[in-house]
């Protein structure tokens, strides 16, 4: 999973997938319960952040709840809307007409710097626009990848970025701090967006699972730190800035390459 995410080379969108198993990528592992008490606070204290959905989506839910039943997670007889599916599982969760690539449900409690109300109703070539140099470059990928996708198999796939912290949750109305000229790298974080694709009937249902790792731990892996450093140091300047790294990049690089 590593090499795939860190290959040799300088920087560049990539769509590496491998095949995956959705019963396990949804099915509970935070023994401790705290994911999902988060959640449950943030879609009741905030739930115009969190959750958004068109007037089409109401019709996918029981495609949803049965395609859960399928694959072995029982969920409480009292979900009955997204809001609540969404307060009973771990992963985040888009739903996307798969005819259309359209965005019809959204349910991220853990966004990583953007706004899932924003783009509801939005074809994903909208979406995927405000990153830089991403369509014209694996844009035709993502379409034909999205289109072909039959039930029954599932893919995966990781995003990947450096925050300041380690908090799930980066809304950007929480304005967390950025990563500038003057934050140590023991204080910045890998974040790991593992993302999952699968075919329901007539839709799309992504799952995200957002895991930060302490960069500096890193290091033990001296292959992979390089390959890291490399693309960050090949990062294109308005990469960058969308990543929210333009104020630290050069210093975050500088600090890599000390070690």
């Amino acid at each position: 999973a590593w090499s795939g995410l860190f290959p040799k080379g300088d920087f560049e969108w990539t769509l590496r997938m491998r095949l995956d198993d959705p019963a396990v990528f949804f099915a509970p592992s935070d023994t401790s319960g705290g994911l999902l008490e988060e959640k449950t606070e943030l879609l009741t204290v905030h739930p115009e952040r969190h959750l958004a959905e068109t007037a089409e989506a109401e019709q996918l839910l029981p495609v949803v709840l049965n395609q859960f039943e399928a694959w072995g997670i029982r969920l409480p007889e009292d979900v009955n809307d997204f809001n609540a599916l969404s307060q009973r599982i771990e992963p985040d969760f888009l739903l996307m007409k798969q005819s259309s690539q359209h965005l019809l449900v959204a349910s991220v409690c853990f966004p990583s710097s953007w706004e899932p109300a924003r783009w509801i109703g939005e074809p994903l070539t909208a979406i995927h626009e405000v990153v830089p140099r991403l369509n014209p470059q694996i844009g035709p990928m993502i379409d034909r990848f999205l289109s072909q996708l039959k039930p029954g198999k599932a893919y995966r796939r990781a995003n990947w970025s450096l925050t300041h912290g380690n908090e799930l949750n980066f809304h950007p109305k929480l304005k967390r701090p950025p990563i500038d000229a003057n934050t140590p790298v023991d204080e910045v974080y890998l974040r790991l967006e593992h993302q999952i694709f699968t075919a329901l009937p007539g839709a799309i249902l992504m799952g995200i699972h957002i895991e930060p790792v302490s960069l500096i731990s890193l290091k033990a892996y001296p292959e992979l730190w390089q390959h890291l450093l490399q693309k960050l140091e090949t990062m294109p300047e308005d990469v960058a800035r969308y990543k929210n790294l333009h104020r630290g990049l050069a210093t975050i690089v500088q600090q890599m390459g000390q070690f």
